[in-house]
């Protein structure tokens, strides 16, 4: 994981701590001023530290789709639920060494960081592609990817495990229900670029508006196309690779 990455993840965890104190500040006896003072640092660490610096000519992952509603739902499950263990157990101090209430509250609000390391993934991962070969950022840190190394591409697909959705569920009331039926049956799009040395690297699909020029590319080098490619994919994708062969001629 490069800087950036950790920097992203930190940006996240750090805005949901100040605002998870606000609301608790709010609620407790600190008062309004403490609880809007976190909130407005919580909001200016999010929105104000420097965002990952991707180069022009790279393609990266709809921020929308992949980023910032990602970092919605997280926050919309993670302050609550994280807020409310602290609430409750200050109501009533019998409750403060009630340890399975933390428990029932922080087990689906665990699942807001997971999220949120997913969008700060997205957030700090791109393609580039060269001449010679490709460019894979993934949370910031960078690999070289020659065409001349690169054996074989197929396209993978990934579920949300049932135990996350049955966790989600169960702990996580109507806003887990809601999560685990969104996303339980969403499979997600990965493209596998396997080495001639047998390691591989994953390029996450969905959401990237390049991954097309980047089976171009691969096309135009030579590499067999993703065999779970339909028919009609092939043909477009080729079509774009005798179209840049051309061009450059």
């Amino acid at each position: 994981m490069g800087r950036s990455g950790v920097i992203e993840i930190l940006r996240r965890v750090a805005a949901l701590a100040l605002l998870v104190f606000a609301v608790v500040a709010y609620f407790g006896s600190l008062g309004t001023l403490p609880a809007a003072a976190a909130a407005i640092a919580g909001i200016l660490i999010y929105v104000g530290l420097k965002r990952p610096q991707v180069p022009r000519d790279a393609f990266r992952h709809e921020p929308m789709p992949s980023v910032y509603m990602p970092d919605l739902l997280g926050f919309v499950i993670g302050v609550p639920l994280f807020s409310l263990s602290f609430v409750v157990v200050a109501s009533d101090p019998l409750l403060s060494g009630v340890w399975p209430i933390y428990v029932l509250f922080w087990v689906p609000a665990s699942f807001s960081i997971v999220i949120f390391i997913i969008a700060a993934r997205y957030a700090t991962s791109w393609v580039r592609v060269s001449a010679d070969g490709l460019e894979v950022t993934r949370f910031g840190k960078t690999t070289e990817l020659p065409f001349a190394d690169i054996a074989a591409a197929r396209l993978g697909l990934r579920r949300l495990p049932k135990w996350v959705s049955i966790a989600l569920t169960v702990f996580g009331g109507i806003r887990g229900a809601g999560v685990a039926l969104l996303h339980g049956h969403r499979a997600t799009h990965t493209l596998w670029l396997e080495r001639r040395d047998g390691s591989s690297v994953p390029i996450a699909a969905d959401a990237l508006p390049g991954i097309e020029p980047v089976l171009s590319a691969l096309d135009r080098a030579g590499i067999t196309l993703p065999d779970e490619l339909t028919e009609r994919a092939r043909r477009r994708i080729r079509r774009r690779s005798r179209g840049s062969e051309t061009a450059h001629v």
